[in-house]
């Protein structure tokens, strides 16, 4: 039997699917455009903006390619984002 605190707290859990679920659609944008792996701890996404960290070759690789990245993973994920830094 499910309470209105399981209820509020699978909310949560929701949300925390849908963040791993965008950092894993990113990640294989990245690959697939660039040839290269980034860990998805290494891919923060908020407010439509998906921080990359890694090395500076890394980020420019991925700036090159930022328009086709971006189309990528907008067509698989049902949130928009708007930028890759």
């Amino acid at each position: 039997m499910r309470g209105p605190l399981g209820d509020f707290l699978d909310k949560f859990k929701k949300l925390s699917e849908n963040r791993e679920l965008a950092r894993n659609k990113v990640k294989e944008s990245i690959e697939q455009t660039c040839g290269v792996s980034v860990p998805s701890e290494n891919i923060l996404i908020k407010d439509g903006v998906a921080t990359i960290m890694g090395s500076a070759s890394l980020k420019g690789a991925i700036f090159m390619k930022k328009d086709e990245i971006l189309l990528r993973a907008n067509a698989a994920l049902d949130r928009k984002l708007t930028n890759i830094r």
